[in-house]
């Protein structure tokens, strides 16, 4: 338990991975099952969020950070903050996610489970990428949100799902790329 009181972003952050894969383990037949876990887990997840962050929320905020690896020559560190400017965004993040698997219960019909562990991962692509502060982490976790997005898209998306799925990977991903290269130019 003392490591879950010393890291509360970081279980907040990849706890919806950890509970997205688990879902992905489980058999398409036990759907109904997965859909009602990842809809548990992310009320759990909203509910841990409120505690923590509202509880433990002072002037400072909450901050883990720890020198992680060198990109050339760049020191990049695993750094997460919650702070005043993205507290209210978090906590958005991980009300409108349950409410959300709440809002599609009876509109999807097939790959539940999929579209459960699909959006848990996309939530923690969205709270990686609200309590970064480090900017090569920060756009780590921006470009992890593009995979369980290209499959929500191209899945259960519209009549042209599948060219609107690749549409919006090409487009985010080159210009994600270009932002790379601008960046990592400007670091040095």
């Amino acid at each position: 338990m003392t490591w879950l009181n010393s890291h509360p972003l970081t279980f907040l952050v990849f706890a919806p991975t950890i509970l997205g894969c688990l879902i992905l383990a489980l058999p398409q037949a036990l759907g109904r099952l997965s859909r009602m876990l990842g809809f548990m887990g992310a009320l759990a997840i909203f509910a841990l969020s409120l505690a923590w962050l509202l509880g433990h929320h002072g002037g400072a905020g909450i901050a883990e950070r720890t020198p992680w690896f060198t990109l050339v020559g760049l020191p990049v560190d695993y750094a997460l903050t919650v702070d005043g400017l993205n507290l209210w965004l978090v906590l958005l993040t991980t009300f409108l996610v349950p409410l959300t698997m709440l809002g599609t219960w009876n509109s999807l019909k097939d790959r539940i489970g999929t579209f459960a562990a699909m959006f848990l991962l996309l939530e923690t692509g969205m709270l990686g990428a609200l309590m970064a502060q480090d900017l090569f982490f920060f756009y780590l976790f921006w470009e992890a949100m593009l995979i369980p997005m290209y499959f929500l898209i191209g899945i259960w998306g519209g009549d042209e799902r599948r060219y609107a799925a690749n549409k919006f990977f090409l487009y985010t991903l080159s210009g994600s790329l270009l932002w790379l290269v601008a960046l990592l130019y400007l670091a040095n």
